[in-house]
């Protein structure tokens, strides 16, 4: 909520400071700042990022383009150094060496529209089809959080969990309780949690 104050604060005084330096061009400026806005909402589209990141940034920018142009530009297209790039591709390389497709899974594909789907994702990806896997859909929060307990307390050697935002509560003392049991039990636990998604919630 400050944080969108400060935003909005920052932006009328970049507007204000606009009106008062070019009174007489006031709308034109006003458009100029629209007109770049859009570029760079076009220039984010096209960019290969995550639909996550994409949206985010479109989002920022079209609410606050005086602010938001300015700072999609100092950390929005921060590029990987050629070096970590590099030796991020030879990993890549290695790991998807390793990982074949199985023809016999795409064979048994009947459905001849699934099937050119299956082998564009796959071309796109270089992430191979598997059969004999499951996946559950849960629709609330709620419920993926009693699936995530159940999963936990029957875990045997390992328990790898992965979470964008972090923040105390019942949810978490349960999970926590859950993680504990299991390490104490010798199993393996691993979390992997968004520094700034949860900068300023994790316990």
């Amino acid at each position: 909520m400050i944080i969108n104050v400060v935003l909005i604060a920052l932006q009328l005084g970049i507007i204000g400071l606009v009106i008062l330096q070019f009174s007489e061009d006031a709308v034109v400026a006003y458009w100029i700042i629209e007109g770049v806005a859009v570029f760079v909402v076009l220039n984010i589209v096209y960019r290969k990022k995550t639909a996550a990141y994409k949206i985010s940034w479109i989002i920022f920018v079209l609410a606050f383009p005086a602010v938001g142009i300015v700072l999609y530009f100092i950390w929005g297209r921060q590029r990987v150094p050629q070096k970590s790039k590099k030796r991020w591709d030879e990993v890549n390389q290695r790991t998807f060496l390793r990982l074949e497709q199985n023809q016999a899974v795409l064979e048994s594909i009947d459905d001849k529209s699934i099937r050119k789907q299956v082998e564009l994702v796959h071309r796109l990806s270089d992430l191979p089809v598997w059969q004999n896997t499951r996946t559950t859909y849960l629709k609330l929060g709620e419920d993926m959080h009693r699936a995530n307990l159940a999963a936990i307390k029957t875990a045997k050697k390992f328990i790898f969990l992965e979470y964008f935002i972090v923040t105390g509560g019942k949810m978490y003392d349960e999970l926590m309780a859950a993680l504990y049991e299991r390490a104490a039990a010798g199993v393996e636990i691993r979390m992997l949690v968004d520094e700034m998604g949860s900068l300023s919630t994790l316990p």
